[in-house]
């Protein structure tokens, strides 16, 4: 068999990596609700190229003026 593959390991030494946001606020006034923001974080290497893509879902929760979930994303393209 062949070794296990790392729990853990030193960011950049796989060629992606993967995370996940999870955010929650609350504001003082009560009526303001909770805002959930949460996503997958994406990181990929090729030779001197790093790309991210963050992809977040958003939504305010027990307020008095409730949100629809709201979608956005954030991307960096950068070599080294």
């Amino acid at each position: 068999m062949g070794e296990p593959l790392p729990v853990h390991h030193d960011p950049g030494a796989q060629p992606y990596e993967l995370g996940l946001l999870l955010e929650v606020q609350r504001e003082r006034e009560s009526l303001a609700g909770y805002q959930f923001r949460t996503g997958p974080l994406l990181q990929a290497h090729w030779g001197a190229v790093q790309a991210n893509l963050n992809l977040m879902f958003e939504r305010r929760v027990r307020a008095e003026a409730s949100s629809a979930t709201e979608f956005g994303y954030q991307w960096q393209l950068r070599a080294h």
